[in-house]
């Protein structure tokens, strides 16, 4: 298995109280030259360790602090000049409110400069707050938040620029009619006044003019390092939908599915749908699941940072968005309880989590035991990664942020995985 550190770049603060002394904190330089350190001082320790990737997401416009990652791919280029082995993971780049040529170009370049270490997510876009501001051009909207019109609008620029930005990465040269982007623009006259139109023909690829010098066809730069492209890894609530795509598409799902028949289920329909495109996979294979871990030397100590880092962003962050969701039982129906699905406390948050298993939290040898089980998908598979959604950063001091990375490595990792 592999292990990918999944942070959620959050500005630090010493408590909740202290960042909204600090308000807007997301603003604040200093603290947010902080967070980088932090990030970094993680990433050092994840390669030196053996942690495979190491992943952030990306939001914009986040002055409270949480997840406060305009530019994943420059924060990447940064963190992968200071390591070795490590790969870079944007989880997610959201394509939609994107112009999707210049993140083909974009993730292409990171992958040269870092020689292939460098595996990438893709996502929609869930908060309107930023995405309807940057998409504005192509008039995107989030996606679920809104109404079905909006979320079908949201998946077929999704879709459409998916599509670009495969054409650019595994073709010299292409052209382009769609419903939101056209390569060239405009498509049907194309592009005149190229003034090096001879030495292009002379250098560049083959197709880009036709016989009037007029541009057909464009050719990004540089192709990726990897061959076809970077590994494709998508973000799952267990949508049936989500899995059976990313079985199609060979795509890597990430499955936030804390309960264990659900999880089953998916890992079995990833399988057995990947089979119907042609890829005889054990069950497991090509899939990661997301967890929260705290270690500690006694389980109290254990809870005690648990209900610190994941209860309190599940707590006071996530839930306004629905995240709780997959934590409801069958049995708490929508119309007896809430939507969105959350708690009344920190600490009622985090015994949920831990509960239905989002949460592993314990001392090593706890931890190993229900890893254990997480790696057998709760059968007789074998999971191909492991997500750590790495909720302390930002939370708690880095020398404990460290130190948790340090012990689960040490004494849970490597003993299971070398």
């Amino acid at each position: 298995m592999k292990l990918n550190l999944f942070c959620m770049p959050t500005v630090p603060a010493a408590s909740m109280d202290e960042r909204a002394a600090l308000r807007p904190i997301g603003r604040n330089a200093e603290r947010y030259h902080a967070m980088v350190e932090e990030l970094r001082a993680l990433a050092k320790l994840g390669d030196e360790l053996g942690v495979h990737a190491i992943s952030t997401t990306e939001h914009h416009f986040h002055t409270e602090g949480f997840e406060a990652n305009p530019n994943p791919l420059l924060l990447f280029a940064d963190i992968a000049a200071r390591t070795e082995r490590i790969y870079v993971a944007p989880m997610s780049v959201v394509v939609t409110p994107e112009n999707p040529i210049r993140v083909a170009e974009n993730i292409a370049m990171l992958d040269v400069m870092t020689k292939g270490r460098v595996k990438v997510g893709f996502a929609r876009g869930y908060q309107k707050r930023w995405v309807q501001i940057i998409g504005q051009t192509v008039g995107v909207t989030a996606a679920q938040v809104t109404t079905a019109e909006d979320d079908a609008n949201n998946q077929r620029i999704f879709e459409e620029f998916e599509k670009i930005i495969f054409k650019a990465w595994n073709n010299d040269v292409f052209d382009f009619k769609g419903e939101f982007f056209s390569v060239p623009y405009p498509y049907e006259e194309g592009i005149d006044g190229w003034a090096a139109v001879e030495f292009s023909r002379r250098y560049g690829a083959d197709g880009e003019f036709d016989e009037n010098g007029i541009i057909r066809k464009i050719g990004t730069v540089p192709a990726p390092w990897q061959k076809p492209h970077p590994e494709i890894w998508r973000t799952s609530g267990g949508s049936r939908s989500t899995v059976i795509d990313a079985a199609h598409k060979g795509y890597v799902p990430f499955l936030v599915t804390p309960q264990a028949e659900q999880l089953l289920d998916s890992c079995r329909l990833y399988q057995s749908e990947a089979a119907k495109a042609g890829h005889n996979l054990k069950l497991g294979q090509k899939v990661g699941v997301t967890r929260s871990i705290a270690i500690g030397r006694t389980d109290e100590e254990a809870w005690d940072m648990g209900v610190r880092t994941t209860g309190e962003v599940w707590h006071n962050y996530f839930n306004h968005f629905g995240f709780g969701e997959p934590l409801r039982y069958a049995h708490e129906d929508k119309v007896n309880y809430p939507v969105p699905f959350r708690f009344n406390s920190v600490e009622e948050t985090h015994q949920r989590l831990a509960d239905t298993g989002m949460s592993i939290t314990g001392t090593a040898d706890k931890v190993k035991r229900e890893l254990e089980q997480l790696h057998k998908c709760y059968e007789n598979g074998e999971l191909e990664y492991l997500c750590w959604m790495f909720n302390a950063q930002g939370l708690i001091p880095i020398q404990e942020q460290l130190d948790q990375v340090g012990e689960f490595m040490l004494k849970v990792w490597k003993p299971m995985f070398g």
